[in-house]
């Protein structure tokens, strides 16, 4: 009779040693028939596993061989010397399942912790696309010792493989790179901390110029895996594309602030002063004599609108507190002076554009103290922008709007019937023209033609009709 002894690690040759001896089968008979002798030997318990897949589940169920027990402890490792990983869960994904999974188990209160082994998946051809999935390769340039060039390839998987490797080049379908094909053997493979076998080689004397790709072809399969090209490389190529697209965006926006400073430094010297334009302007809107529910609504959402867009915005009708305590004219001329006002924007009513005719033709230079409030600073902003004009300055601080209503839209007079002092100010109509109107507050139109006049028709007043 022999025995054979067997010493194995990790990603070593196995050193055996065979024992042979004789057996007397006399001597044997000797020894049973004592009775002391005659006692059962302790069998070694270790606990047994079964698997079932279930397909709904997409996954592996482990059991216990014997239905009466629970489960053991257990782990899961890849090839029967790898590291195993302890288990938590009774099943695993079917999509981790390979022919060289295998399965320990063991009682933690058993004396010395035997275990028990089984890879139910090794004939198993099945789960070989798991391991082809799961192959991944990397690729890096060096030099060697002497200063020629060299591809550095690693290629990761569940399982040790055999098959062959080879360069190709990218260009025209990965063409093979004749002469630097090398064999994947099981004694050079290398468990990495993920749990994956690693193998790694080097191809000398390439040309690099046109970073090569890597071909896999693995035993088992009829097609090659592949091309796998250098990930770092394209990565990098992908930053530079990313960054210059970044570069061109940013310079774009910066392009555009720098022309808004350029129109806005050019509205404020045709002014003759630099002043304050667009987020921290301030916009003093008036309302018009007439003013109604209607009105006072349309006032409301300009004012929301000029302030969502930075401006900070007083208004008359809201303000009726401060004109009581000092006046409606002194308070105009405080919001005009004091507050440093940027612009006012006047809103025209039919009834307005009659009012404002009316003073035009009887007292232009009067200020009409006893008018109600609502009159009285309409009326001072009239006599602001006449005397503006009488000083041959342009009121270039005011404009007027007429919100959308029936005599702004449906009117058909071919010339615009405003009084003399208010032909020469920009007039716009809302809400249609709120774009044009925020970009007359933020940039200005001083010089030019109104600019709102194009589009929006000046109502007949009503003394006309």
């Amino acid at each position: 009779a022999s025995v054979k002894v067997c010493y194995t690690t990790m990603n070593t040759i196995p050193m055996c040693k065979k024992v042979e001896f004789t057996i007397n089968p006399a001597a044997l008979t000797q020894q049973t028939e004592a009775k002391e002798m005659g006692g059962h030997l302790e069998e070694c318990e270790v606990p047994k596993l079964s698997t079932v897949i279930n397909i709904e589940a997409n996954q592996v169920d482990l059991q216990s061989s014997d239905g009466n027990r629970s489960l053991p402890s257990m782990c899961v490792q890849y090839e029967s010397n790898g590291r195993c990983k302890l288990l938590k869960r009774k099943s695993i994904s079917l999509h981790s399942v390979t022919p060289c999974t295998c399965f320990e188990a063991w009682n933690d209160n058993a004396k010395g912790h035997r275990r028990s082994r089984i890879c139910p998946f090794n004939k198993t051809d099945f789960f070989m696309r798991n391991v082809w999935q799961n192959v991944s390769v990397s690729l890096g340039q060096g030099q060697i010792h002497n200063g020629r060039p060299m591809l550095r390839w690693n290629l990761s998987a569940p399982c040790r493989l055999e098959g062959e490797v080879w360069p190709c080049c990218p260009l025209k379908g990965c063409k093979e790179l004749q002469g630097f094909q090398q064999h994947l053997t099981n004694g050079t493979w290398r468990q990495n901390i993920m749990g994956h076998w690693e193998r790694t080689g080097v191809f000398e004397d390439l040309n690099l110029q046109l970073p090569p790709c890597l071909m896999v072809k693995v035993r088992g399969r009829d097609s090659a895996l592949g091309p796998y090209c250098n990930v770092a490389a394209g990565r990098w190529r992908w930053s530079l594309l990313i960054v210059g697209v970044m570069l061109l965006l940013a310079l774009t926006v910066l392009m555009s602030y720098l022309l808004d400073f350029i129109k806005e430094w050019v509205w404020s010297w045709r002014r003759g002063t630099f002043v304050k334009i667009g987020g921290n302007a301030s916009v003093l809107l008036l309302s018009p004599p007439d003013v109604d529910d209607g009105v006072s609504k349309s006032m409301g959402k300009l004012s929301d609108l000029l302030r969502r867009h930075g401006f900070s915005v007083v208004t008359d009708i809201w303000s009726r507190n401060e004109q009581c305590e000092m006046g409606p004219i002194p308070w105009f001329y405080s919001q005009m002076m004091e507050a440093n006002c940027d612009r006012v924007v006047l809103v025209l009513t039919p009834g307005a554009l009659e009012r404002a005719h009316k003073w035009v033709q009887q007292a232009r230079t009067k200020e009409e103290e006893g008018d109600h409030p609502h009159s009285a600073v309409f009326t001072a902003g009239l006599f602001r922008i006449y005397t503006e004009t009488q000083l041959q300055r342009t009121p270039g601080r005011f404009i007027l709007v007429m919100f959308d209503s029936d005599p702004c839209r449906k009117s058909r007079l071919p010339k615009p019937l405003l009084p003399e002092p208010l032909l020469r100010l920009p007039l716009f109509c809302l809400p249609s023209q709120n774009k044009a109107l925020l970009k007359e507050l933020t940039v200005g139109g001083a010089g030019g033609p109104p600019t709102g006049t194009k589009k929006c028709r000046h109502p007949r007043p009503k003394s006309e009709i």
